[in-house]
């Protein structure tokens, strides 16, 4: 059966892939400042949804919260953040595998954000983030007439 909004969803999903493939192409390692490797995006993300919002949870172990900068335009997440972890010349590492230095990761969500209604709360590690749904995207029941 067809679902107008599936279309939606499969262009935004693929818009999505194809920014991690040409990211992946240009960048296929992800290197910290420090020396260390990723495998994978950073933060690591937990996306969700239900009828009215979208959710998503990134892990941030050792980031404050003056750390982070958080921005949606239209479908857009923005998770912007920098750390520097202490400098200290007596030290001889032997290996160093914290993430330090900036990191930038956007996520296109498949319908659009009310972006004046977005919450964020940070707590033990974790940006947690409810991001409502714009009116225009949320499902609406059509009454039907009868002739």
């Amino acid at each position: 059966m067809f679902n107008p909004n599936e279309g939606l969803f499969t262009l935004g999903r693929l818009r999505g892939e194809m920014d991690r493939l040409f990211s992946d192409l240009f960048n296929p390692v992800h290197r910290t400042h420090g020396g260390g490797l990723w495998e994978t995006e950073y933060p690591a993300l937990n996306v969700w949804e239900d009828e009215g919002s979208f959710y998503a949870e990134a892990e941030l172990p050792g980031y404050k919260l003056s750390d982070l900068e958080i921005t949606v335009v239209k479908n857009e997440l923005t998770l912007k953040g920098e750390r520097q972890l202490p400098e200290d010349e007596n030290r001889t590492y032997h290996r160093r595998e914290r993430p330090q230095g900036a990191f930038s990761r956007v996520l296109y969500l498949p319908a659009e954000v009310n972006a004046d209604k977005v919450e964020a709360t940070f707590s033990d590690g974790v940006l947690h983030l409810q991001l409502p749904k714009a009116e225009a995207a949320k499902p609406r029941k059509i009454p039907v007439s009868c002739r």
